[in-house]
């Protein structure tokens, strides 16, 4: 199913560790920081308050693992296992590496509802940016193995890719590639430069790229589409992409905090999108009840009248701009 299919979508980041050495990425293991891990314990009675909550609205709810990368976090199993049984969709964002393994795999499928393997580009731009060479054969063929073994397009199989100022122009016969390989569809981000800014100048966007992404995208939908696969996107998301590029500011006033999505970081703190977890972040402990939980959203409310998040005055929260659309 996908992600705009569901009325309330939760971000779980459940550890800050990675064995690869992404170039672009925070959680490189090139980069010196603290290796933490969610508490399983309050998460599962997160859970549970969150179960009691989507029954008392009568809602669809998906929670979906981030990371660092969630499959080297010991408890995706059992934890997934315990959100599946409380009634909740699961999904996972992972580099795919782990699911060389088949029993990884074979539990993956039985486990989830969602899977995106990140992959930036063709063969020479994903290893590169990644730092791994042979990566992306590699995940070429972990996707054939989950397509050939899934029943009727369950789980859903994404890809979701980095677009940088090296890669960009290979996003058509990229997309086709995907296409090819077999998901069901294929989502993007541009190249931010708050986690590696070294990194950032010499890869970034530039205008005249997402122009001739812009007007390229239609021909690139269709063609993806015709071969089963859908390229998401929408014009808030492009218009969000093309001011980045022109280093324009895109403020928002009222994003609707925590009605449709919620961000839970590996210290157990929730928030509207993770550029405010500092600022709005709630710590799982202050939930006892569905009602509280419901509430999160006047909470939100009310802090950001309080102190207006920078992050607000130009906001970069991907779901707010209809990413997955």
């Amino acid at each position: 199913m996908h992600s705009n299919s569901y009325d309330l979508v939760v971000v779980v980041r459940v550890n800050t560790e990675c064995a690869l050495r992404c170039s672009f990425c925070g959680f490189s293991r090139d980069l010196e920081r603290s290796a933490i891990v969610i508490d399983d314990g309050k998460l599962r009675s997160f859970g549970k308050i969150l179960q009691e909550a989507q029954a008392a609205r009568n809602r669809r709810v998906l929670v979906s693992w981030l990371g660092g990368e969630p499959l080297q976090w010991s408890k995706w199993r059992e934890t997934s296992l315990a959100f599946r049984e409380l009634g909740m969709a699961v999904g996972i964002t992972t580099n795919g590496i782990a699911l060389c393994s088949e029993q990884v795999r074979s539990d993956a499928l039985q486990l989830f509802d969602q899977i995106t393997i990140s992959i930036d580009g063709l063969a020479k731009s994903h290893d590169r940016m990644r730092q791994f060479s042979g990566m992306f054969d590699r995940l070429r063929s972990v996707v054939e193995q989950l397509q050939s073994r899934r029943s009727i397009k369950k789980p859903l199989l994404r890809v979701n890719t980095i677009l940088t100022s090296k890669n960009i122009a290979q996003f058509p016969l990229f997309c086709e590639t995907m296409a090819g390989w077999g998901f069901d569809e294929l989502t993007m981000n541009q190249l931010g430069g708050n986690d590696r800014p070294e990194y950032f100048p010499e890869n970034q966007l530039t205008s005249d790229q997402v122009s001739w992404l812009i007007a390229k995208l239609p021909s690139i939908q269709d063609s993806c589409k015709s071969n089963g696969m859908i390229v998401c996107s929408s014009p808030q998301y492009l218009q969000r992409i093309y001011a980045s590029a022109n280093k324009a500011t895109i403020p928002i006033e009222d994003c609707s905090p925590g009605d449709r999505f919620l961000f839970v970081d590996e210290l157990g703190k929730i928030s509207p999108c993770s550029f405010t977890t500092q600022s709005l972040g709630v710590s799982i402990d202050e939930l006892d009840t569905a009602e509280t939980l419901n509430d999160l959203g006047w909470v939100f409310r009310k802090r950001r009248c309080g102190k207006m998040p920078q992050c607000c005055g130009d906001c970069h929260a991907t779901h707010v701009f209809e990413k997955f659309a």
